[in-house]
């Protein structure tokens, strides 16, 4: 009897061993690929940005100034989740004829930075011309428009955008910006929800920001025509930010008449 059962106990343990050996193999292979995935992923160059309408998979890197007034549709597109580096440099657009074209196309006039659904535009480097300075939208190859979803989520640090129709777009999605300078566009910033951080957003012939939701820490919103912060949600400004007028707003359509203030700005 204790013969067997020193025999069936054996067994079991040699099991057990030969399950937890083949187990850190497994944990090992897995760790090992990994580190080999992350090691190709942080050795891969980046793409070289040196034409208009070029479309960047994941890193882009500007490597000189891009005149894209021949453009009819975006100058540099980005894949989901891509970053585009200005390093420096500068992307010119047809300057826009009107702010009206923010509510319908106007021939001539491309995107200046398009993105599936969302992106990272880093400076320091100049967006001018064009409808949108960068938009996030699902649509990176049709000219027409068709079948274009709204995209989720721009990231912009220390980008110059200026006279465009709008200088950074994310209807439905968020827009982070951070040392961002905006500059005589028609609309400055719109987003679902928005966050601004140590930028300034001036001259916009509307709305400086147009959102649900905005918060906005260490930075200037002026000159805008209309107002230059607009929400439906009262807006977060701290104590260290200016705006010179805010409107109470909704979501959707644009009312013709300007609407209540929200008593955060200097002239409301």
């Amino acid at each position: 009897m204790r013969t067997e059962r020193s025999t069936r106990t054996a067994r079991f343990t040699g099991h057990a061993l030969l399950a937890v050996a083949v187990a850190a193999s497994i944990t090992v292979a897995m760790v090992g690929a990994v580190f080999v995935a992350s090691e190709a992923n942080a050795a891969r160059p980046p793409e070289l940005v040196t034409h208009c309408g070029q479309l960047v998979h994941r890193h882009g890197v500007l490597t000189q100034d891009l005149d894209c007034t021949a453009e009819v549709f975006a100058a540099v597109r980005l894949e989901r989740r891509a970053t585009l580096d200005l390093n420096g440099f500068s992307i010119t657009g047809t300057a826009p004829a009107s702010s009206d074209c923010w509510l319908s196309t106007c021939p001539g006039e491309a995107d200046l930075v398009r993105c599936s659904v969302r992106c990272t535009v880093v400076g320091p480097g100049l967006l001018s011309g064009g409808r949108y300075g960068i938009v996030a939208a699902s649509n990176l190859v049709d000219p027409s428009g068709a079948g274009t979803k709204r995209g989720r989520k721009i990231n912009a640090r220390n980008v110059t955008i200026a006279n465009t129709v709008v200088a950074i777009e994310a209807w439905s999605g968020i827009a982070r910006v951070q040392g961002l300078d905006a500059q005589s566009s028609g609309l400055g910033i719109s987003a679902r929800r928005i966050a601004v951080e140590d930028s300034q957003v001036t001259g916009s012939d509307i709305f400086g920001v147009r959102a649900r939701s905005v918060r906005i820490r260490r930075s200037s919103l002026t000159g805008s025509g209309r107002s230059d912060v607009q929400t439906v949600q009262r807006p977060r400004i701290d104590e260290d930010s200016t705006c010179e007028r805010s409107e109470k707003g909704h979501w959707g359509g644009i009312s013709v008449v300007r609407q209540d203030p929200w008593g955060v700005c200097s002239s409301d």
